[in-house]
């Protein structure tokens, strides 16, 4: 059952109990998408920075797509075809500062 009839929460518990349990895509929002201001592009080969310090190699390219996939569905990622990603927090998540 949904908390007050409020999807939005069960959405937010979700989105947290995967981030908590996939650690790649956890450190990568906590450590390279939190220090970013919403709506900034995001340069090409910020994402493969972020997973070479995090795995201490150069990662493998199915790695980084999964990664990117992965932080669109969550609504971390905006991505149009032929258009750098942008950062962009959708279903209503903002930092909390």
């Amino acid at each position: 059952m949904v908390a007050y009839r409020d999807e939005a929460i069960l959405t937010d518990l979700l989105r947290w109990c995967f981030l908590e349990r996939e650690p790649i895509m956890g450190a990568c929002v906590t450590e390279a998408l939190f220090p970013l201001e919403n709506g900034i592009i995001i340069p090409v080969t910020y994402f493969d920075k972020f997973l070479t310090d995090f795995l201490r190699e150069p990662p493998p390219e199915r790695t980084r797509k999964r990664l990117k996939i992965n932080l669109k569905k969550l609504g971390f990622l905006e991505r149009a075809k032929g258009k750098p990603d942008r950062l962009a927090f959708t279903h209503g998540w903002t930092w909390a500062t």
